[in-house]
């Protein structure tokens, strides 16, 4: 789970829950063809992992999917909602205003009326397939790779270890919670150039072609899978009332962990959108959606296919170097900080406005954190306390009181203070004391400015004084009122 997630989670009120359910992110031992240790990285000692007050999750949260699916589940219970499992669309028809979905469920086919259909169907999208989106890219033939969650003998849990295999690729042991394994190495054809088969045999068979000692045995697995790179994305992310995300609208290669957080931070970009043309906003907002996601996807593909083609690169000596130009990948300080996803931004988005040069930061930016004192009761306080939820948040920074909102904005509008000194005439929960400047720093700010945040935590509009008109013409453009 990436840093950024991680503020998605913790936006979501599931962010302490999954950090309970995490492994630690350990340091990487990587090994060469003749088991010599050629590096060890500690992660956690990047430059890019050290946590700052505008940037408090720095490193990534080792949780499988199954924990992470489990706990967003009971928290979408906590709202009286319950994921129905078992079920299938397998058909629908798009009209004017609405979709007509058939899902099946226990032999039963179900015809459901809904305004959008938002297809989060994965790799092999039925809705994507059914509205005939385009699914450009290759496969990459002559590459397949085995997963596993296995228990074994033999190897202290204490880092993240990979071997190589002479011309071959790599094989690669991470410790899990309860004692398990994930286990990853190529997936060899036989004599005959076919494949052998998925079974804790060829796992085994493996291992001992890449480590010479310690003598490692594999007792079970409770899981392997034979995966093949598919790096494919749509052209387009909404045809009418039918919406991708996720996989369905891009697959690449597994390297840097970055399929499930994208596919997060698509659902995220796109649900306050929705929910406010629900509510009556223009239609048109939805088509910001594949503005700003769809360049993020085609970054996340040439990047993931880079690390992946440096895992398993090889010299014409037959000495694999993978090893070496994975630990360069692993290590840089920029990678780090590519993975970790907090530099996304939608700078170009029709929704990023800047009115003047009054702040450092720029729409379109993610909006920094910054620890604070909530002067009312002098209680300890953060930026994204005043961020969390499906509201809008209007900093006004500087010593000035806050300006009033239009009434019709106030449900949809919270508005924060951030004040450079204690020395108020008024007082309430809203106004925060930036004392040790660190939201002065992280938002460039020197003198009084409006910044407005978007509900998915990034900025939507810069002002550089107090000028509340440009923040209303804002409003009205997103609310369509």
């Amino acid at each position: 789970v990436s840093p950024r997630t991680q503020e998605i989670f913790e936006d979501l009120g599931v962010l302490k829950t999954l950090s309970a359910c995490a492994s630690p992110f350990l340091p990487m031992r990587f090994y060469d063809a003749d088991n010599n240790l050629v590096r060890e990285i500690n992660g956690t000692a990047n430059p890019a992992a050290v946590s700052t007050p505008d940037m408090p999750y720095r490193v990534p949260l080792m949780i499988s999917q199954t924990d992470t699916e489990a706990v967003l589940r009971d928290r979408l219970a906590v709202f009286g909602y319950q994921v129905e499992m078992g079920c299938a669309l397998t058909d629908f028809v798009q009209h004017e205003d609405h979709v007509l979905a058939m899902v099946e469920h226990d032999g039963e086919v179900e015809t459901i009326r809904a305004r959008y259909v938002l297809g989060c169907d994965g790799g092999h999208s039925i809705v994507r397939k059914t509205a005939n989106f385009s699914f450009l890219g290759e496969t990459w033939e002559d590459t397949h790779q085995l997963f596993a969650n296995v228990h074994l003998e033999g190897l202290a849990p204490d880092y993240w270890y990979t071997w190589t295999l002479p011309t071959l690729g790599s094989v690669m042991l991470q410790p899990m919670r309860d004692g398990q394994w994930f286990f990853a190495a190529p997936a060899l054809p036989d004599e005959k150039g076919e494949l052998s088969p998925a079974s804790l045999e060829t796992l085994q068979s493996l291992i001992d072609a890449a480590v010479k000692s310690p003598k490692i045995t594999l007792t079970d697995a409770s899981w392997i899978t034979v995966w093949r790179p598919n790096i494919r994305m749509v052209d387009q992310y909404r045809t009418g009332r039918i919406l991708l995300a996720g996989d369905a609208a891009h697959v690449h290669s597994a390297a840097g962990g970055q399929g499930m957080n994208t596919g997060i931070q698509d659902a995220y970009n796109l649900g306050w959108k929705l929910a406010y043309v629900l509510r009556g906003a223009p239609d048109s907002l939805l088509d910001t959606y594949q503005a700003e996601r769809l360049p993020v996807a085609k970054g996340v593909l040439d990047s993931t296919s880079n690390r992946h083609k440096a895992f398993k690169q090889t010299d014409v000596g037959g000495k694999t170097t993978g090893v070496q130009a994975l630990t360069n990948l692993v290590s840089g300080k920029d990678t780090f900080a590519d993975v970790s996803q907090l530099s996304i931004a939608y700078r170009e988005s029709s929704l990023s406005v800047n009115v003047d040069e009054g702040t450092g930061i720029r729409a379109g930016d993610r909006a920094p954190d910054a620890p604070c004192i909530r002067i009312c009761d002098g209680k300890a306080v953060r930026l994204f306390d005043a961020f969390q939820g499906t509201h809008f948040t209007l900093l006004s920074f500087g010593n000035q009181s806050a300006p009033c909102l239009p009434h019709q904005y106030r449900c949809d509008v919270q508005v924060y203070q951030v004040s450079y000194s204690d020395d108020l005439s008024n007082c309430n929960d809203h106004i925060f004391l930036d004392c040790e400047e660190h939201g002065r720093k992280a938002y460039g700010v020197t003198d009084d400015a409006l910044v407005l945040v978007r509900p998915d935590g990034y900025i939507g509009l810069t002002v550089g004084n107090n000028n509340m008109q440009p923040v209303i013409d804002y409003l009205e453009q997103i609310m369509g009122h």
